[in-house]
């Protein structure tokens, strides 16, 4: 049904598959400059010959954007794997055992679970081959495992209650969902509950990479994430923060207490009991004119009923660049007027309107271009 799809392989280039090529220029370079990354063994990350760089392969240099799709997963090393641990395989040698010394846990080595150490997810996340050309987060809850190699398994606390995990998560934010994804696998796999209940998303520290991809103020001491090794850090990948208990699951912008996290559940149920409300993105009709846009511009959109509408834009990579104020309107055709001079620089952006009602919550997204 898709006769265009390529679909590349690490060694095959038959079953209709194209072999994936070793750039000669592609490179990342480990923050840590040799000082952790070692070429040991699945025993020992920590010891052997210093490692300081990575090829990838061209299609990372070739392609214009990449949606990665991991699967929600506890792990044996690395305490959780989401989208950051995904990219260990985006390297090109043989395996990534060299990559596991900036992780918690490995083999006979130490742990290292304590805060302010350096994290090598956060190096991935920050390379503009890799997670900057990241379109949309979007990952995989329908069958959740307890560690990497393990089969999928049922969920056995609320509200799954011995049921399939059966979700999707998406975002534009790659640090707020993989904060969500830790939140929801360090609530079911504790150790304790149920049979063969693994608790490696508590070993200490699991979400050091992610509090150091949010702000730089938790970099350990004498490191600069440069993966390009070009003089230019990373900024702020994103949002960090946990959810206020498992049983609402509430972030800071659920709760009104802040401009972090908003978990926004979706369901099929037409149920009006639902704290949240299911409207497609035709049913909000989101335009903005014109477009592309240079300075003035009219952002027109279609309530259901009577609430609070916020209007965010963010780049590609999921940073909020700019706001309107969060305005009540009253249900029916609605407009509000923007002026884009100064605030965003050319290239390519997400609109998004937000609306809250006394029923529930829903949004649309609209791409936009400023030239």
């Amino acid at each position: 049904e898709f006769p265009d799809v390529i679909y590349f392989d690490i060694s095959k280039s038959s079953l209709g598959r194209t072999k994936v090529v070793k750039s000669t220029t592609a490179v990342i370079d480990y923050s840590d400059r040799g000082e952790v990354l070692r070429d040991g063994d699945w025993n020992s990350a920590l010891t052997g010959n210093p490692i300081q760089t990575d090829k990838f392969y061209t299609m990372f240099e070739e392609m214009e954007y990449l949606i990665n799709l991991p699967t929600l997963k506890a792990h044996v090393h690395a305490g959780i794997t989401m989208f950051a641990k995904n990219h260990f395989g985006s390297q090109t040698r043989d395996d990534a055992k060299h990559l596991h010394g900036g992780l918690i846990s490995m083999g006979n080595d130490p742990l290292r679970n304590t805060y302010g150490q350096y994290r090598v997810q956060v190096d991935l996340m920050g390379h503009e081959l890799v997670g900057m050309k990241n379109l949309i987060y979007i990952m995989d809850a329908l069958y959740s495992s307890e560690h990497e190699i393990e089969k999928p398994v049922k969920w056995e606390k609320a509200p799954w209650n011995n049921d399939w995990t059966s979700s999707l998560f998406v975002s534009l934010d790659p640090v707020a969902i993989e904060s969500v994804g830790f939140d929801f696998l360090r609530y079911e796999y504790d150790g304790e509950s149920g049979k063969n209940h693994y608790n490696y998303p508590h070993y200490g520290a699991v979400d050091d990479y992610l509090h150091q991809a949010a702000d730089k103020a938790n970099w350990p001491a004498g490191i600069t994430y440069d993966p390009e090794n070009d003089g230019s850090e990373i900024g702020s990948l994103g949002v960090h923060e946990h959810w206020n208990n498992p049983t609402d699951m509430q972030y800071s912008r659920n709760l009104e207490t802040g401009e972090g996290i908003e978990l926004v559940k979706l369901t099929n149920s037409t149920n009006t009991s639902s704290p949240f409300l299911t409207l497609e993105q035709k049913d909000v009709n989101l335009k903005l004119f014109p477009n592309p846009v240079q300075q003035q511009a009219s952002i027109s959109y279609q309530l259901a009923l009577d609430g609070f509408v916020s209007i965010e834009m963010y780049t590609l990579e999921g940073r909020k660049v700019a706001a309107l104020p969060e305005v009540f309107q009253t249900a029916g055709s609605r407009e509000q007027s923007w002026d884009a001079a100064g605030l965003l620089s050319k290239g390519q952006y997400l609109m998004r309107v937000n609306i809250r009602t006394k029923q529930g919550m829903y949004a649309a997204t609209s791409k936009i271009q400023k030239y």
